[in-house]
């Protein structure tokens, strides 16, 4: 299983160094099992909505969605508790970046981003930068 963050998915999108290995995980052919949270769900959102529309923005997530993508919603215990100690320990970590890192950690999985944000937390998480 991988975690995407919407670092990874912005690069996919933009043709951004590294966007080949997201490609490659994201490939339906590759029966990797891709997920998003929520969170990060929306974050994508908005960054492309910036750049386009609400509009656009949506159609892109649905398009992921179709090849396979996987948005969760989880928000029980065991997520609140992990994103409460990521923040705590490292405040100036963003809420959406904590929900992936802690949805990798409740699934003992790879968080797949772009983000050199993410290099802290990889104690807790396997963490795979593509750039």
């Amino acid at each position: 299983m991988f975690v995407f963050d919407s670092s990874a998915l912005l690069a996919l999108l933009n043709k951004e160094r590294g966007w080949e290995r997201v490609s490659t995980v994201l490939d339906p052919f590759s029966r990797n099992e891709c997920v998003i949270h929520a969170g990060n769900a929306i974050e994508l959102l908005y960054k492309i909505a910036g750049k386009t529309d609400i509009e656009t923005a949506n159609h892109r997530l649905d398009v992921f969605v179709k090849i396979g993508l996987i948005i969760r919603e989880d928000m029980d215990s065991v997520i609140r508790q992990h994103c409460t100690m990521l923040k705590t320990v490292f405040p100036s970590l963003s809420l959406g970046d904590a929900m992936a890192i802690a949805l990798a950690m409740k699934f003992k999985c790879v968080v797949l981003t772009s983000d050199k944000e993410f290099s802290r937390a990889d104690k807790f998480v396997n963490v795979e930068r593509i750039r």
